[in-house]
């Protein structure tokens, strides 16, 4: 062979190793190989009411247990297993809004802690709780005789036991933060940084309609900001007073 016939044969190799590089690099570029790492879609998650609010209820539909919490007797006497310690001074006592019962009531002012306390047959002396699930009273003294009182007829629980045991208790008094959606925050919760609330319409924070009681719960801040909707969640035991 001539040496142009050659230097043909050459160019006509480079030209065949040229276009069989072409062809695996499309490959490559569409997709086509087996082995080239694939691009991962970023995934969207839902949060659930679960894992919003902390409470997982695997039987909504049982019924709310309500509990009524003697705590003294009708001579004024703490009930069995509770002890008695001194308070303070307090005045202006009406009836208490967590009671079932009369003569139980709230006094001022709302820093001295005295929003559930039994009236003793002095009508000066005072038995006050601090939660249902604590058999502990205080001694307060009222400043002049308290009037007999009536429980109210539509009073709310003194504590409530959510469906995963969390216990809240009813608020007294205090700064607390707000909503932009206009609820409000009725009981702190042991644990957690959101609360029980009560819509804006005054129907109140525990919605009783049906046999299994539920509270809406959410997050409250100053100023206050926009936050998601409140979730409801069922309400296991409810404590009054009585």
């Amino acid at each position: 062979m001539t040496g142009d016939g050659l230097r043909r044969w050459g160019w006509v190799a480079v030209a065949v190793v040229l276009l069989a590089a072409g062809v695996v690099f499309v490959v490559r570029a569409t997709g086509g190989s087996s082995d080239e790492p694939q691009a991962v879609k970023p995934t969207t998650t839902t949060t659930t009411t679960a894992a919003r609010t902390g409470v997982d209820d695997p039987t909504p539909d049982v019924a709310t247990k309500v509990v009524n919490v003697v705590a003294v007797d009708a001579q004024g006497n703490p009930a069995a297993g509770y002890g008695v310690e001194p308070w303070s001074a307090v005045d202006g006592c009406f009836a208490s809004s967590v009671a079932v019962s009369a003569d139980i009531v709230a006094c001022s002012p709302t820093a001295s802690g005295t929003d559930v306390c039994w009236v003793v047959p002095d009508r000066v002396t005072l038995l006050c709780g601090d939660t249902p699930w604590v058999k502990s009273l205080r001694r307060a003294t009222s400043t002049q005789p308290v009037e007999r009182v009536e429980a109210y007829p539509n009073s709310y629980p003194w504590g409530l036991e959510l469906a995963d045991g969390t216990r809240c208790r009813a608020r007294n008094g205090g700064s607390w933060g707000g909503r932009a959606d206009g609820y409000v925050g009725y009981y702190s919760c042991e644990g957690r940084e959101s609360v029980v609330l009560a819509p804006p319409d005054g129907s109140g924070p525990v919605d009783r309609s049906r046999p299994a009681w539920t509270v809406p719960m959410g997050d409250i801040g100053n100023d206050n900001p926009e936050f998601p909707a409140p979730v409801r969640v069922r309400v296991a035991t409810a404590y009054f007073a009585a």
